[in-house]
C-alpha cells in the first residue's frame, strides 16, 4: 500500500509540471450511492487464517460518497472525499422464553484523496486513496428482557485504494449523472477488540490484519461550478 501513495506523488508532480490550460469548469461537488461486492481475509502474524468464516450476506453492502475535484487543466483533477460502506447480519431463533433477535454490522468509513484523468467527454478515470476506519458491531435483544447487548466487537484502521472509471451523462446545465465502477483494496490493522473478561474494547495485543477486496458500482449527481 505505501507503494500505491508512493506513485500518487510521483503523479502528483507530473501534474502541476503540466502547463495550465484554460478551463471552463473548476470546481465539481459530486455525491452518490455505492454498492459492493466485498471479500475478506484475515491474516495473523502475516499468514492468513484459515479458520475465520465470514456469513455470505456479508459479502455485499451499501454506501455513499461525497467529493469535491478541483481541476488543474482540462485534463487532470485533485479532490477530497469521504466514503463509507455497511454490510450486516441478522437473524432471530425461538427459545421457550420467546425470540433472540441479533445483528452484526460491518462498517469502512473514511477521507480520501482523489486523482482524476478524463478520456473524453464521457469517461474519467479516477484513483481513490482512503483513510479508512473499521468496526464490528453486535447488538442482541431477547423479547422476554428489557437489557440488550448493544457494542463493537473489533476496530481497526488501514489505508486503502479504489481504480475505476466514471461515466457522465448530462441531464442539465451544470447537473451531470456519474455512473461508475471500480475495484476496491483495503488493509486494516485491527487495533482493538471486545473482552469479556474486562467487559469493555481493550488493545489487540495480536498482530491481526483485515484485508477487503472487491468490485464497487456507484450512481450519484455531480454539480459543475
Amino acid at each position: 500500500m505505501k507503494k500505491i501513495y508512493f506513485v500518487l506523488i510521483l503523479l502528483w508532480f507530473m501534474i502541476f509540471s503540466v502547463k495550465a490550460e484554460a478551463i471552463t469548469v473548476i470546481l465539481d461537488l459530486n455525491a452518490g450511492w455505492n454498492y459492493n461486492d466485498l471479500i475478506y481475509k484475515k491474516f495473523k502474524d502475516n499468514k492468513r487464517d484459515l479458520d475465520h468464516f465470514m456469513r455470505e450476506d456479508l459479502n455485499s453492502g451499501q454506501g455513499f460518497y461525497l467529493e469535491e475535484i478541483y481541476w488543474i487543466n482540462n485534463k487532470w483533477g485533485l479532490g477530497l472525499g469521504f466514503d463509507k460502506v455497511v454490510t450486516s447480519w441478522s437473524g432471530e431463533s425461538e427459545s421457550p422464553n420467546g425470540k433472540r433477535i441479533f445483528e452484526y454490522i460491518y462498517q469502512i468509513s473514511g477521507p480520501y484523496t482523489s486523482l482524476k484523468y478524463i478520456m473524453n467527454d464521457n469517461i474519467t478515470l479516477k484513483a481513490n486513496f482512503i483513510y479508512y476506519n473499521y468496526s464490528e458491531h453486535y447488538n442482541r435483544k431477547y423479547s422476554w428482557q428489557d437489557e440488550q447487548i448493544d457494542r463493537d466487537l473489533e476496530r481497526g484502521n488501514g489505508l486503502g485504494i479504489i481504480l475505476g472509471s466514471d461515466i457522465a451523462i448530462p441531464i442539465k446545465k451544470g447537473f451531470i449523472f456519474n455512473g461508475g465502477f471500480g475495484y476496491r483494496m483495503v488493509e486494516i490493522d485491527l487495533t482493538e477488540k471486545y473482552s469479556d473478561l474486562h467487559g469493555e474494547m481493550i488493545s489487540n495485543s495480536a498482530n491481526e490484519k483485515l484485508e477487503i477486496t472487491g468490485l464497487t458500482i456507484s450512481a450519484g449527481i455531480s454539480y459543475k461550478f
